[in-house]
Protein backbone atom coordinates (compact mmCIF):
# COMPACT_ATOMS: atom_id res chain seq x y z
CA UNK A 1 0.00 0.00 0.00
CA UNK A 2 1.43 3.59 -0.89
CA UNK A 3 1.86 6.01 1.46
CA UNK A 4 -1.02 8.50 0.65
CA UNK A 5 -3.53 5.59 0.88
CA UNK A 6 -1.70 4.96 3.96
CA UNK A 7 -2.04 8.41 5.78
CA UNK A 8 -6.01 8.41 4.67
CA UNK A 9 -6.50 5.06 6.29
CA UNK A 10 -4.52 6.71 9.33
CA UNK A 11 -6.53 9.66 9.41
CA UNK A 12 -9.83 7.87 9.04
CA UNK A 13 -8.83 5.68 12.54
CA UNK A 14 -7.78 8.43 14.10
CA UNK A 15 -11.45 10.44 13.73
CA UNK A 16 -12.77 7.06 14.77
CA UNK A 17 -11.06 6.38 17.36
CA UNK A 18 -11.17 10.58 18.78
CA UNK A 19 -14.99 9.49 18.19
CA UNK A 20 -15.09 6.63 20.68
CA UNK A 21 -12.64 8.64 23.09
CA UNK A 22 -15.05 11.45 23.21
CA UNK A 23 -18.52 8.60 23.75
CA UNK A 24 -16.19 6.95 26.45
CA UNK A 25 -15.46 10.48 28.27
CA UNK A 26 -19.26 11.26 27.70
CA UNK A 27 -20.91 8.41 29.18
CA UNK A 28 -18.06 8.33 32.22
CA UNK A 29 -19.08 11.95 33.06
CA UNK A 30 -22.32 10.92 32.94
CA UNK A 31 -21.86 8.11 35.28
CA UNK A 32 -19.83 10.28 38.02
CA UNK A 33 -22.76 12.59 37.27
CA UNK A 34 -25.10 10.63 37.83
CA UNK A 35 -23.97 9.35 41.58
CA UNK A 36 -24.37 13.09 42.52
CA UNK A 37 -27.12 14.87 41.44
CA UNK A 38 -29.05 11.78 39.40
CA UNK A 39 -29.21 10.10 35.95
CA UNK A 40 -31.14 12.30 34.05
CA UNK A 41 -29.24 15.53 35.48
CA UNK A 42 -26.14 14.06 34.97
CA UNK A 43 -27.14 13.68 31.22
CA UNK A 44 -28.76 16.92 31.18
CA UNK A 45 -25.49 18.37 32.21
CA UNK A 46 -23.33 16.68 30.31
CA UNK A 47 -25.26 17.22 27.32
CA UNK A 48 -25.75 21.17 27.70
CA UNK A 49 -21.82 20.90 28.23
CA UNK A 50 -21.64 19.03 24.91
CA UNK A 51 -23.74 21.40 23.40
CA UNK A 52 -21.94 24.94 24.38
CA UNK A 53 -18.42 23.47 22.99
CA UNK A 54 -20.12 22.92 19.74
CA UNK A 55 -22.17 26.12 19.69
CA UNK A 56 -18.97 27.77 20.38
CA UNK A 57 -16.81 25.78 17.68
CA UNK A 58 -19.49 26.65 15.07
CA UNK A 59 -19.47 30.18 16.04
CA UNK A 60 -15.61 30.55 15.87
CA UNK A 61 -15.92 28.37 11.94
CA UNK A 62 -18.91 30.03 10.55
CA UNK A 63 -17.70 33.72 12.18
CA UNK A 64 -20.82 35.52 11.43
CA UNK A 65 -20.28 39.09 12.56
CA UNK A 66 -17.97 39.38 8.96
CA UNK A 67 -20.12 40.33 5.96
CA UNK A 68 -20.40 37.75 2.59
CA UNK A 69 -19.06 40.45 0.38
CA UNK A 70 -16.03 40.77 2.55
CA UNK A 71 -15.17 36.94 2.83
CA UNK A 72 -15.67 37.06 -0.83
CA UNK A 73 -12.95 39.86 -1.28
CA UNK A 74 -10.67 37.55 0.78
CA UNK A 75 -11.35 34.91 -1.46
CA UNK A 76 -11.15 36.74 -4.83
CA UNK A 77 -7.60 38.04 -3.61
CA UNK A 78 -6.10 34.96 -2.08
CA UNK A 79 -7.12 33.53 -5.58
CA UNK A 80 -5.60 36.59 -7.73
CA UNK A 81 -2.77 36.02 -5.72
CA UNK A 82 -2.34 32.44 -6.52
CA UNK A 83 -3.30 33.11 -9.97
CA UNK A 84 -0.34 35.65 -10.22
CA UNK A 85 2.31 33.33 -8.80
CA UNK A 86 1.29 30.53 -11.18
CA UNK A 87 3.30 30.70 -14.05
CA UNK A 88 6.08 32.15 -11.99
CA UNK A 89 6.23 29.45 -9.94
CA UNK A 90 6.31 26.64 -13.13
CA UNK A 91 8.72 28.77 -14.55
CA UNK A 92 10.75 28.47 -11.49
CA UNK A 93 9.99 25.24 -11.67
CA UNK A 94 11.30 24.57 -15.11
CA UNK A 95 14.76 26.75 -14.06
CA UNK A 96 15.65 24.64 -11.71
CA UNK A 97 14.86 21.41 -13.85
CA UNK A 98 16.19 22.13 -17.14
CA UNK A 99 18.19 25.00 -16.98
CA UNK A 100 19.80 24.73 -20.37
CA UNK A 101 16.30 24.59 -21.52
CA UNK A 102 15.65 27.40 -20.01
CA UNK A 103 18.80 29.34 -21.30
CA UNK A 104 18.18 27.87 -25.10
CA UNK A 105 14.76 29.31 -24.78
CA UNK A 106 16.12 32.53 -23.38
CA UNK A 107 18.39 32.80 -26.51
CA UNK A 108 15.77 31.93 -28.93
CA UNK A 109 13.78 34.92 -27.68
CA UNK A 110 16.08 36.74 -27.79
CA UNK A 111 17.56 36.39 -31.20
CA UNK A 112 13.40 36.26 -32.50
CA UNK A 113 13.33 39.95 -30.63
CA UNK A 114 16.08 41.13 -32.26
CA UNK A 115 15.18 40.18 -35.54
CA UNK A 116 11.75 40.81 -36.00
CA UNK A 117 10.34 43.15 -33.00
CA UNK A 118 6.66 43.38 -34.06
CA UNK A 119 6.46 39.41 -35.45
CA UNK A 120 7.90 38.61 -31.62
CA UNK A 121 5.33 41.39 -29.42
CA UNK A 122 2.89 39.91 -31.59
CA UNK A 123 3.32 35.93 -30.65
CA UNK A 124 3.98 37.69 -26.96
CA UNK A 125 0.62 39.72 -27.25
CA UNK A 126 -1.11 36.05 -28.20
CA UNK A 127 0.86 34.28 -25.72
CA UNK A 128 -0.37 36.83 -22.34
CA UNK A 129 -4.06 36.05 -23.96
CA UNK A 130 -3.98 32.32 -23.80
CA UNK A 131 -2.67 32.71 -20.38
CA UNK A 132 -5.33 35.23 -18.97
Amino acid sequence: MDAPKLRIMAGIAGVLFALAGVVGIGVASILALSALIGPIWGALVFGVLALGIAGGSLYVFILPNRSTERELDDLEDATAKAIVDLPFATLRAVLERQPLLAVAIAGLAGYSLTREPEEAVRHAQRLLTRFL
